[in-house]
């Protein structure tokens, strides 16, 4: 005899929000943020229109969430792989194949950052300042443990703004080379690491 547990409100609410959200990722992605409505995403989502606003006050509300929520689980999920004590090339080679690896689980978040510099400047911007100062802080550490080349001040936001458009561009360009579980070519890899080597390497200086 199988036995049912009756959900508590909480634990319904929480699912009824995490099926929003899960909608509106693939319902922007596929359709983009202009016609996104909350008509389609309360429709794959299989919820009533006027639940939807029980959740969130306007269909902006709800996209700002996706956006900085894929975001941070872009970082959570590399923060998982990275060892500890990792120095700086092989903390770029880790993140850069995770980058590929959460693209392939993710297939609209390129899409949905370069719409949302459009449709939701404040959550981008958000989201890209976020990214840079995490950029920033393993750049100076790097810097000053001589794993990289001496730089800061205006170069360290420089480095790391090429840093950040480089995946941004090879993730859009090249995702189509990766495996089923998002494994990237060992020939992409080494490409990126190249180009930081060579700008980077304490050796260089």
């Amino acid at each position: 005899m199988l036995m049912y547990m009756k959900l508590s409100r909480k634990e319904k609410s929480e699912i009824t929000k995490e099926r929003l959200y899960r909608s509106a990722i693939y319902v922007t992605g596929r359709y983009g943020f202009e016609k996104a409505s909350v008509a389609r995403i309360a429709g794959r989502a299989k919820i009533a229109i006027g639940t939807f606003y029980n959740y969130y006050a306007t269909r902006e509300a709800l996209l700002t969430e996706v956006v900085l929520k894929l975001g941070q689980e872009l970082r959570q999920s590399i923060s998982v792989v990275v060892p500890n004590g990792a120095g700086f090339f092989l903390r770029e080679k880790v993140s850069f194949q995770q980058y590929f690896r959460f693209l392939r689980k993710n297939p609209y978040y390129i899409k949905l950052l370069n719409e949302a510099e459009i449709f939701l400047p404040e959550a981008y911007r958000h989201l890209s300042v976020n990214i840079l100062d995490g950029y920033r802080r393993v750049l100076q550490q790097a810097s000053d443990a001589g794993e990289i080349r001496r730089i800061n001040g205006l170069e360290i936001d420089g480095v790391a703004l090429m840093l950040m458009a480089a995946r941004h561009y090879y993730g859009q360009y090249f995702l189509h080379l990766c495996d089923e579980n998002g494994e990237i070519p060992d020939e992409i890899i080494e490409i990126y690491l190249s180009f930081i080597h060579v700008g980077l390497d304490a050796r260089m200086q």
